[in-house]
């Protein structure tokens, strides 16, 4: 079919200020002339909200060029740090041209229409003159640390960090957001000096990637260290890095084929779908490799351990002949194999395991346990010495994720986080790693174990791109299976009282989707490398007996079924079914994330959630409870069966004011849903709101009544996940209508994932085509 596409006609810029900022013409923030060193409060600023973390309360001081003399002599550069404010929407061609003024220093967007950049005296000059600029300001050290009112300022009051061990140590870690230019890493060559003479004593001063630097020293010095690193020009925010931590023979059908009672596992497997040819990325606390779940006897465990973060892996490092484990990698804090019980294992299994290399009777009843993508394989990271502290390194975009893509996986699962719900460092740089790196990379995040309150989804599951993943309960076949009594664990229509619940300290939703986690049977490490355990469950003793697979709960236990699932998603795609139900060579397709996200959230189902009044269920999704519901994959995918069609739109693009229509014949009888996602650009650490883009889903029905994208009632202006469901459509022609609200940055692409029963109508008309 063809869509219309509105393209949008030329921005005429408005020239609201067109002023050279010098010394003989300064304005202030208002544009009037005579008092440019008059503090501006943030209220009063002329154009959007500026969002900051700083709070409201905070004043500006408008840059001019007295205020330039006294802050050039105290830089080692050249360039000095502003917020550039632009009529909104953000003028066309803005951001490119004040990339061109910056000469190589990056440029971040703060919502609404703030750049936050580095300029030199004629940078800074060419900025003023630009049409549609209303004001240029400092960036005052002030602002590079958290003091909201509710939320403790980041270096204050530390807690113990990580040592180069993984355990716990009086360290504190500093993570400092940089602007990226051709002079940093020479200015960032001169902190350890300064730093110790600051201090006392030198702090190990880390540069992992051109925007972030990662300052550790002794917890009583660190207020000291954030201080000293706020002031520094090139710095634009500094946060005490949070101790991360760790957070199916049942579980695996409940996101096949929803069926409470747990009876009829494995829709998904009878139609072939079962993870082959997709490889699942998973850093936790290791993998016990000689389990039957993962065991090769014939292909050696390909794995290394790093001396430093200098090398993705070497070459020996990858082995795509075996089985079951692509890589083992070790970080420099963690090791090779798990502890006893490790949850590492756990995890790995319920993504991939699959039970062989032992006694067929040994086998058969371990199988009961493989994980739902059984015939996926694995890229391991080993993020932890102990078995407890996690240690995925200084910059997830740059150590963390290259090696499960060198390994060729698109899905990264991540059972772990801290207790922050802000947008952190970890979370852009996962958002980060999508976006800019590879678009097809969709990491999953436990949203935490801190439930039933809301604000509890824990960083970095407060990330944009991400799948954040909360848990649900078990079946009831399960609860007998393990000799559990109902009463004892909510059931799996119902969302457990311990899963965290949004939203993010910005409003956002999270978490996104939700899974089984509770009273989940997976694979088991006993601690030993050499003993290629397989067999009976292990006794509640904890005694080291020959067994296969433990009992654990959390959302950690959701997340890799989860990631299971969007393997399976995946390879739908990769084999060309989405068209016919079939697969089909000619209709392949590689899936962007945020198709692989839009199918997951689109799968959603309303779930039972406990309150102060009592277990309810939400009139709509999305609910901060649960997101878009649990997965049931059932009720997306399409198999050439019964009335239900999939239709998919992939990395389509629109700029500022760009619109998108796509039309259906739609038929009564069968649900009518659209689910719109994008991968955002990442958003600022030091902004309070993390939404770079925003694009707007609006469905219109026959009759002529437009709905809104999440049934909010107005506008989202902080998600990038939209969807509209209606239960009983009405027969007719449906408009779905993608506009692009505000792209500050060129342009967004975007995913459409449409289910009814429908027929494309490329005219959007009555008339036959």
């Amino acid at each position: 079919m063809s869509p219309r596409r509105t393209p949008l006609a030329p921005l005429f810029l408005l020239s609201l200020l067109s002023c050279s900022l010098s010394a003989a013409h300064a304005q202030d923030a208002s544009g009037k002339p005579g008092t440019h060193d008059a503090p501006v409060a943030l209220a009063d600023l002329p154009g959007g909200r500026l969002h900051i973390r700083a709070g409201d309360d905070v004043l500006l001081v408008p840059a001019t060029a007295p205020a330039l003399a006294s802050r050039r002599q105290s830089s080692p550069s050249s360039f000095l740090q502003y917020y550039v404010r632009t009529a909104s929407p953000v003028p066309s061609g803005f951001y490119n041209a004040l990339q061109g003024a910056a000469k190589g220093h990056n440029v971040q967007y703060i919502p609404e229409s703030t750049f936050l950049t580095m300029l030199d005296a004629e940078g800074f000059s060419q900025v003023g003159g630009m049409s549609g600029v209303l004001s240029i300001l400092h960036a005052d050290p002030a602002h590079k640390i958290d003091h909201r009112p509710g939320h403790s300022r980041r270096t204050a009051t530390l807690t113990a960090g990580a040592a180069s061990n993984g355990t716990a140590s009086a360290n504190a870690t500093l993570d400092v957001q940089v602007v990226s230019g051709p002079e940093v890493a020479s200015v960032v060559a001169t902190w350890p000096s300064l730093l110790s003479a600051l201090l006392g004593e030198r702090p190990d001063v880390r540069h992992p990637s051109p925007s972030k630097v990662v300052v550790e020293t002794a917890s009583h010095l660190a207020d000291s260290a954030a201080d000293w690193l706020a002031q520094q020009e090139i710095t634009t925010f500094v946060e005490q890095r949070e101790e991360m931590r760790p957070r199916n023979k049942y579980g695996r059908g409940l996101v096949e084929n929803f069926d409470q009672s747990g009876a009829n596992p494995g829709f998904l497997w009878a139609k072939g779908l079962k993870g082959q040819g997709q490889v699942v990325g998973v850093g936790d606390t290791g993998l016990d490799a000689d389990s039957c779940f993962f065991r090769d006897d014939s292909v050696a465990l390909p794995s290394c351990h790093l001396s430093s973060w200098g090398q993705v892996a070497p070459a020996s490092c990858i082995n795509q002949a075996h089985r079951k484990v692509v890589s083992y990698r070790a970080v420099p804090r963690g090791n090779i194999g798990d502890t006893f019980q490790g949850h590492g294992t756990h995890v790995a299994g319920s993504i991939a395991g699959a039970a062989a290399f032992d006694t067929s009777s040994k086998v058969a009843w371990a199988a009961d346990y493989n994980g739902l993508a059984m015939e996926a394989k694995l890229a391991v990271d080993d993020i932890s010495a102990d078995g407890n502290s996690l240690w995925p390194g200084d910059d997830l975009s740059s150590e963390l994720f290259p090696h499960a893509a060198l390994a060729q996986a698109s899905l990264h699962s991540n059972s772990w986080g801290g207790y922050s719900n802000e947008y952190t460092a970890y979370a852009r740089e996962m958002d980060q790693y999508t976006h800019d790196v590879n678009d097809d990379f969709l990491i999953l995040v436990a949203a935490g174990n801190d439930g039933p309150s809301a604000n509890t989804v824990g960083e970095p599951a407060t990330a944009k791109n991400i799948l954040s993943v909360g848990a649900g309960g078990q079946s009831v076949a399960g609860y007998q299976d393990y000799g559990i009594s109902t009463s004892s664990g909510q059931l799996s229509g119902e969302v457990t009282d311990f899963s965290s619940r949004g939203p993010t300290a910005d409003g956002r939703l999270k978490p996104d989707i939700v899974c089984p986690g509770m009273f989940i049977r997976s694979a088991s490490s006993d601690g030993d490398m050499g003993t290629n355990q397989c067999g009976s469950y292990p006794s509640n003793s904890g005694t080291r007996q020959d067994g296969a697979v433990t009992t654990m709960s959390g959302t950690s236990m959701a997340t890799p079924t989860c990631a299971g699932a969007a393997a399976l998603v995946r390879q739908y795609f990769m084999e060309g079914r989405h068209v016919t139900g079939q697969a089909t060579p000619s209709d392949a397709m590689t899936p962007s994330a945020s198709l692989v996200k839009a199918v997951m959230v689109h799968s959603g189902q309303k779930m039972q959630y406990r309150s102060s009044s009592g277990d309810q269920t939400p009139a709509t999704l999305p609910h901060m409870s649960q997101g878009f519901g649990r997965v049931d994959l059932s009720k997306v995918l399409y198999f050439g069966e019964g009335q239900q069609k999939l239709h998919v739109t992939d990395r389509e693009e629109l700029s500022q004011g760009g619109e998108f229509t796509v039309c259906f014949n739609v038929a009564t009888g069968t649900p009518f849903k659209v689910s719109l996602v994008w991968t955002d650009p990442p958003g600022t650490v030091q902004a309070s709101k993390a939404l770079v883009h925003d694009l707007d889903l609006t469905v219109t029905s026959p009759s002529g009544g437009t709905s809104l994208g999440n049934s909010w009632g107005s506008p989202d202006r902080l998600n990038n996940v939209e969807q509209l469901t209606f239960d009983t459509p009405a027969d007719g022609i449906w408009t779905v209508n993608v506009v692009a609200h505000s792209v500050a940055l060129n342009s967004q692409k975007f995913t459409l994932v449409v289910t009814g029963d429908l027929t494309p109508n490329p005219t959007c008309s009555s008339s036959p085509p």
